[in-house]
């Protein structure tokens, strides 16, 4: 195919996208008052990230903005891809930076993938006088991608234009690393400042796109001569967000965070360097941090180093209230195989900034005292202490003792002044300390915050971070009744599955290892405890998580599921199917969260009611320990998405939306629910009627047209669609858009 062919087949596809576009016109975001224009419609934009919207239709976009009233000596452009698969030729975008006009002819400078996704191109194009289609494809300059399918998920493009040396792409990997190509001099036109973004996409792939939204600046921040940041934010699950005052490379950049290297990832933007800590941050404790050969865009290295209070987002402030030195790990029951195996140690940490002479200190431990070694502790590092000839660990100051406290069964372990005998730090050490849900012993415990004290049992591989940062954090408290027990499969097909599906009532993610399940299968029995997750996992705000040994077998008995929200584990609870008290727990303060009852009763009166079907929870809002709270799922289960139980009695109107205005998603969420109170109009475009269509007959119609199987002629009508309340103070929910009706042949 010729680059004239393609390059007017590019414009009547962007011609036809303005009818389509216009369809959806009523959900556009608050992105475009940043001055683009063109198929808004086609978008939808949240914190800076552009994706595509979810309505299962092929086809073409076109965005533009005009970013300057005059050129500036010096333009910079960026934008950063989010693809989870390669751009294809189904699935392409065409990013213009400027325009240039020469005589007669306008000209596009652009960056494009390459075909099948293996690099990126700065092409150059003849475009018509309307700015939209493209022909005579020339490629300037050419950068290979070693390994497209991980490149394109976050990969960083820039281009810098300066009149002394002319345009230059560069791509900054996943890694890091940034490749360029050399300059290319524009034809010495006069330059149009427009920049736009031209994509093609598939019905089946779309939603695997999205950029951050380009980006285009006229100064690269240099009025300083030493970089600096912006902002700094502090994560306690150990990350650290940097946002500088330019663009920099990080291929050659070295961090470290109390003298313990750790990762440096590229953030949203080049301007935005991100810390991943191999530990989480312990409340109260300052952290020096140290980035080195952080390189900008013309060439120069610089250093960056400050100190952070885990406790704050501000660099520098110190945390006086947890000031002093702690003991902040403890192995007295060593795991039976791997390099700590039979090594006892106790780690303590200076939390100063002062040096501590660690011969002044004795540790108190069942009646006996066990002075330290001569040993200098310099500040906010860590001391290992251990017996003479065991060495669990090079990291941290090594403190090797000739006596070493026996460490066995449960005792308080003390740190004392030499002199004044006063006690400094204390751990009262019993089987309890390691947690709910986990064994005890077999690993150390750790101090995961210094006041009040919190520990927590190792999850490290080896059973201990001897001389370092532990790597957990603190639970965090979660209030009654924020995350639900809201559905039970415990008598499954022979072939299935037993789940457990949670739901977040809240509108903020909660972390599920904050939680655990205490389980009892008879009113007399003591209660066990398990962990919802052996790794982080979150669950968004009115979001699912289900908890199933082996998920994959869901999708093949339930039609209503979501793979998304699943969990596997492996070790399930001995849950019975005859009767079973459930509770969820909060780790912070070991208080309930929510309790449930499962009786193999409440599912029916035959043993064909009594399998092969959930109990769902009919609200939130019910006690989950009565029958009343409870009905045998309509549909056998519904794992990870809303409950459909049979005899329930919901309440819609609970659930009836503040905003009245509603997207075409919420109404086509809404419409099964509503049906009873749905009408649905269909106009000319001239506001002559064509159709108009009540409750069941409203439904069927919205599907028809979702399935353009309407039996209507093609053109454009406009659609209302009105859901009415039966509450008093409600106010009726209304969709308007135009909608392009092309009934399949």
């Amino acid at each position: 195919m010729s680059q004239r062919i393609v390059g007017l087949l590019l414009l009547l596809i962007c011609t036809a996208t303005v009818a389509v576009g216009q369809q959806r016109m009523s959900g556009e975001g608050d992105w475009s008052d940043e001055g683009w224009q063109g198929d808004l419609g086609i978008f939808w934009e949240e914190k800076g990230l552009l994706r595509y919207r979810d309505d299962g239709k092929a086809g073409s976009a076109m965005l533009f903005k005009t970013y300057t009233r005059g050129l500036s000596d010096l333009l910079y452009w960026e934008t950063q891809t989010r693809f989870e698969a390669v751009p294809t030729a189904s699935n392409h975008f065409i990013w213009t930076l400027f325009f240039e006009k020469q005589g007669e002819s306008l000209y596009a400078y652009c960056i494009e993938p390459e075909p099948r996704g293996t690099g990126v191109a700065l092409t150059q194009y003849k475009a018509n006088p309307a700015y939209t289609g493209y022909t005579d494809r020339r490629v300037l300059e050419t950068l290979r991608l070693d390994n497209p399918a991980v490149a394109w998920s976050s990969l960083i493009l820039q281009a810098l234009f300066t009149v002394e040396d002319g345009l230059r792409m560069t791509a900054i990997l996943p890694d890091g690393r940034a490749i360029s190509t050399d300059f290319i001099i524009p034809r010495g036109g006069e330059l149009i400042p427009r920049m736009a973004l031209h994509t093609r996409f598939s019905a089946q792939k779309k939603l695997s796109y999205a950029w951050m939204l380009p980006t285009v600046s006229t100064t690269l921040g240099t009025g300083s001569t030493d970089l600096r940041y912006t902002d700094i934010e502090v994560f306690d699950e150990g990350r650290i967000v940097i946002r500088l005052d330019r663009p920099v490379r990080i291929d050659q950049a070295v961090a470290t965070v109390s003298g313990t290297p750790v990762s440096i990832t590229m953030g949203q933007t080049s301007s935005e360097i991100i810390l991943t800590l191999p530990f989480a941050f312990t409340g109260g404790t300052r952290y020096p941090v140290s980035i080195s050969r952080l390189i900008d865009l013309k060439g120069t290295a610089h250093d960056l180093a400050f100190d952070i209070g885990a406790e704050s987002d501000e660099p520098g402030d110190p945390a006086p209230e947890a000031s002093g030195i702690f003991i902040t790990e403890v192995m007295a029951s060593p795991p039976e195989s791997g390099p700590l195996n039979g090594a006892k140690y106790i780690e303590l940490y200076n939390n100063t900034s002062e040096t501590i002479p660690l011969q002044a200190l004795q540790l108190h431990y069942k009646g006996q005292r066990f002075r330290l070694p001569a040993t200098p502790l310099a500040p906010y590092s860590y001391a290992l202490l251990y017996p003479l000839g065991s060495n669990p660990s090079d990291l941290g100051v090594q403190v090797p003792m000739l006596e070493f406290p026996a460490l066995s069964g449960s005792f308080f372990l003390s740190l004392e002044e030499v002199s004044t005998g006063e006690a400094l730090d204390r751990i009262h050490f019993s089987p309890a300390l390691y947690g709910e849900g986990v064994p005890a012993g077999g690993a150390s415990v750790e101090r995961v915050a210094l006041r009040p004290a919190e520990w927590r049992r190792s999850d490290s591989p080896t059973g201990g971070t001897p001389g370092k940062p532990t790597a957990m954090k603190a639970h965090q408290a979660v209030e009654k009744g924020t995350v639900i027990i809201n559905e039970l499969m415990l008598s499954p097909e022979p072939t299935g599955e037993k789940y457990i599906e949670l739901l977040n009532t809240s509108d903020s993610p909660i972390e599920l290892s904050d939680l655990y399940l205490s389980y009892k299968n008879s009113p007399t029995a003591s209660p066990k405890s398990w962990l919802l997750v052996t790794t982080p996992r979150t669950i968004p705000a009115g979001g699912y998580t289900v908890l199933c040994p082996y998920p994959e077998a869901l999708p093949r008995l339930h039609d209503h599921t979501d793979r998304e929200t699943y969990v596997e584990r492996i070790d399930f609870p001995p849950l019975s199917p005859t009767y079973t008290e459930v509770a969820l727990m909060s780790h912070k303060g070991h208080t309930p969260i929510d309790n449930a009852i499962y009786r193999r009763q409440w599912l029916g009166d035959t043993s064909a009611d009594r399998s092969r079907h959930s109990l769902e929870r009919i609200s939130p809002g019910k006690d989950g320990t009565r029958r009343s709270a409870w009905s045998r799922s309509s549909v056998g289960g519904t794992p990870g998405v809303r409950n459909q139980p049979l005899n329930a009695t919901p309440t819609p109107d609970a659930e009836w939306p503040d905003d009245p205005h509603l997207s075409l998603d919420d109404l086509i969420r809404l419409a099964p629910l509503y049906s009873d109170r749905l009408t649905l109009e269909l106009f000319h475009l001239s506001g002559s009627p064509v159709l108009r269509a009540d409750k069941k007959d409203a439904e069927k119609l919205l599907h028809e047209l979702m399935q353009n199987s309407a039996p209507l002629p093609t053109t454009i009508y406009i659609i209302r669609a009105t859901i009415t309340p039966t509450e008093e103070g409600l106010q009726p929910l209304t969709y308007t858009s135009k909608w392009l009706h092309t009934p399949t042949l």
